[in-house]
């Protein structure tokens, strides 16, 4: 307990803010610089992530595997 009213009132001092506004604050100011520097990403650095998630090749339209067909009574 005694860290924790040690950090309340070095917040306090030093901005002059209670804990829940300057934490509040410290959360929008992260989540603006992430927003923020999300719109600097090269596009190159986008398109490899996106094709590294879809590395699972698709099935081809029209056919249905061994497992579907089982399933479908076929």
């Amino acid at each position: 307990m005694g860290f924790f009213s040690t950090l309340v009132a070095t917040i306090y001092a030093y901005t002059g803010l209670s804990p829940m506004g300057f934490f509040t604050i410290l959360a929008l100011m992260v989540g603006v610089y992430h927003l923020v520097s999300g719109m600097f990403v090269s596009p190159e650095e986008v398109t490899t992530k996106v094709e590294k998630r879809s590395s699972i090749p698709e099935p081809e339209p029209g056919r249905s595997s061994p497992r579907n067909r089982s399933r479908l009574g076929r």
